[in-house]
């Protein structure tokens, strides 16, 4: 079956822009988009540290590889390869060979709904991947996918050029158009934290700053 590509044009960001990003963690990026965009926590990394870039995407049939060598000759830098393997778990859409390619287009990482395998090598190698399984059984290929369009990985609508963050919390995509807001939203919340933990260590009283629940007493 034939692989579909598509034409996804959209706005390459220069590093510096992305780069900003290193400084926000997952989960402030994920607050200031109301705790949306947020990978499931199946998604987890291999290795710990920080990945950043846009997304290019790819889709394939359950446990399938072909359209992921298919994409290769189209990474560069500052991508991320971000797959929907349908969230199967028993074949390794991902390993040695793969990450050897993705290494030499210099790309900024992998997203994977689904297994790798080469795990020990791959630990080696030091490619940020972020994946849902792993298992040593090998991938099918000649079913198809598609490359370039719209994808679901990890519960996340993903489009070509969305922003994508990872850390050890997991992963959050920022769409594109929203980047502006939610980079300025992030940088208030990163900020107004900051200046909470500072009072807590000067055990100053935070009466006021959350807004809990009523604390009713029960008299027994």
């Amino acid at each position: 079956m034939a692989i579909q590509l598509y034409n996804s044009n959209y706005k390459k960001l220069p590093l510096k822009q992305l780069l900003k990003w290193n400084s926000i963690p997952t989960a402030v990026i994920s607050d200031s988009m109301n705790r949306q965009n947020v990978m499931a926590s199946r998604i987890s990394a291999l290795l710990p540290g920080k990945m950043v870039g846009q997304a290019r995407t790819v889709s394939v049939i359950a446990g399938d590889n072909g359209a992921i060598h298919a994409s290769m000759n189209l990474l560069g830098s500052n991508d991320v390869l971000v797959i929907d393997g349908g969230a199967y778990k028993e074949r390794a859409l991902w390993g040695g060979i793969l990450n050897t390619l993705a290494i030499q287009r210099n790309i900024s990482g992998v997203v994977i709904d689904g297994a790798i395998r080469d795990i020990d090598e791959l630990i080696g190698m030091g490619l940020p991947i972020f994946f849902s399984s792993v298992t040593p059984a090998g991938p099918h290929k000649g079913w198809g996918g598609t490359i370039g369009t719209q994808v679901s990985c990890g519960g996340v609508s993903v489009s070509p050029g969305d922003i994508v963050v990872g850390d050890g919390d997991g992963v959050v995509i920022i769409p594109i158009q929203q980047a502006p807001r939610v980079f300025q939203a992030a940088l208030t919340r990163l900020r107004f934290e900051e200046t909470l933990i500072k009072k807590i260590k000067l055990g100053e009283d935070l009466t006021g700053v959350f807004d809990y629940p009523k604390i009713e007493a029960i008299n027994n």
